[in-house]
């Protein structure tokens, strides 16, 4: 939605994947100018007043970042205020629904809502947030089901009401928490309240709510991991002033069709459904001319996925547009993305709109063809020279705008190559195709 945002981000929705890479392997003098920011909604959340926020806003693509100094989160990669006010940047009531990860030689800070908040004045304030898929981060890393890393120093930092319902995983040396990777605040400057995470093993032992701290914290104790059974009763959630049941305030399930329910395992209601694991299209990429038709076909996998309903985008609908179908019309020329997606998955097909094309140059008896479409009325030129670029002969074909039509020429004696011309109804050119000999 955003790569760097100081105002208010309310009601979003994304539903792709979000990749952020960075050649940097070495931080540049003084550490400065290789950071990585990726985030499902916000790249990096940097401002001076409590405007600074992001409420009410879903992510259900994968995030990933590699390379420079990563800060990368489902909902928001970094969360940085300066601020000497007593000011608060808040992540209220989002939620990310896809896998996080991200690993760097420098560093890496992964969160599953937010990557990395750090705080010299303003107050960070996360609640009544959720992360439901896997966090995992490389070697180093500090990896957190709901952030990463918690760098800041006002007594009124707040992590309250939020959840990790996905597995949390990290490399060689990596910080590991079930809600909190790495926790530098200064004194007891950060209040935790009801946060839960997902009980898992690790190697050496249980995974504990904060990977690590330098100072205790108010509410270090309340930071409960819970089964996958547990995940599934409302019970669990008893006291919460939001109900984890129901779609976060604000969000439109028209929009956002993923809810909030934190459910894992669920034996109190036998939910059986089968996730979507894919989504491919029968083709990739398209070059249409304007005013042209064509219809993509996905397939969503496993076939006894519960919904596979495919929903169909356009990153540009001034170059081409799809209907619900994924019939693709081409409107001007330039290049659009076409997105198909099921759950929290799907594929891409990249549409070049040109306004004509030329079919495959075939010769038969001397004769010379080509079909030729164009996007507007015209006329195709096909021309015959010598082997040193003298013209011999052309002929003309009127074309009418979206149907096909074939030039021929008749070969005059010496042709060695020859050339296609189209033009719109005022001579402007619209193409120039070459023999396959040239």
């Amino acid at each position: 939605i955003a790569g760097q945002s100081g105002l208010l981000i309310a009601g979003c929705t994304n539903s792709g994947d979000v990749n952020g890479i960075s050649a940097r392997e070495t931080a540049l003098s003084g550490g400065w100018g290789c950071e990585n920011y990726t985030g499902g909604i916000v790249g990096r959340v940097y401002g001076y007043y409590d405007s600074s926020s992001v409420t009410s806003c879903c992510s259900i693509g994968r995030v990933t970042a590699q390379g420079g100094a990563v800060c990368a989160g489902g909902v928001v990669g970094s969360t940085n205020i300066t601020t000497g006010y007593n000011d608060c940047a808040t992540v209220e009531s989002c939620y990310s629904n896809g896998a996080v990860t991200g690993s760097s030689p420098l560093s890496a800070a992964v969160g599953g809502v937010v990557g990395y908040s750090w705080n010299s004045g303003a107050a960070i304030v996360i609640l009544n947030c959720y992360s439901a898929g896997p966090v995992t981060g490389g070697e180093g890393a500090q990896v957190g089901g709901v952030i990463g890393l918690l760098n800041g120093f006002n007594d009124s930092n707040r992590l309250e009401a939020c959840y990790a319902a996905g597995p949390v995983s990290g490399g060689t040396d990596a910080k590991t928490g079930g809600v909190i990777g790495e926790c530098k605040a200064s004194g007891r400057a950060t209040k935790l309240t009801d946060c839960f995470y997902l009980r898992q093993e690790t190697e050496d032992s249980e995974l504990k709510g904060c990977g690590r701290y330098d100072v205790w914290m108010d509410g270090l104790d309340d930071l409960l991991p819970l089964s996958a059974e547990d995940f599934g009763k409302k019970a669990s959630f008893d006291g919460w002033d939001w109900d984890v049941w129901k779609m976060a305030e604000g969000l439109d399930p028209e929009v956002c069709s993923v809810t909030a329910r934190p459910v894992l395992v669920n034996p109190d209601e036998s939910d059986k459904s089968v996730p979507v694991t894919g989504v491919t299209l029968d083709q990739t990429e398209l070059t249409l001319v304007v005013g042209e038709t064509a219809a993509l076909t996905a397939e969503v996998r496993p076939e006894d996925a519960t919904d596979k309903t495919i929903l169909w985008g356009t990153s540009d609908e001034g170059i081409a547009t799809v209907n619900e179908n994924g019939v693709i019309t081409a409107v001007k020329k330039g290049a659009a993305q076409i997105a198909a997606s099921a759950g929290d998955r799907g594929a891409v097909c990249t549409v070049t709109v040109v306004p004509a094309r030329a079919g495959a140059f075939t010769e038969d008896n001397g004769s010379l063809s080509v079909p030729v479409l164009s996007g507007t009325d015209g006329s195709a030129l096909l021309a015959a020279y010598d082997g040193e670029g003298r013209f011999l002969g052309v002929t003309l074909a009127q074309l009418t705008a979206g149907k096909e039509r074939t030039a021929s020429l008749t070969l005059p004696e010496g042709t060695e190559t020859f050339r296609l011309f189209v033009t719109d109804k005022d001579m402007h050119p619209l193409l120039s195709a070459l023999s396959p000999e040239q």
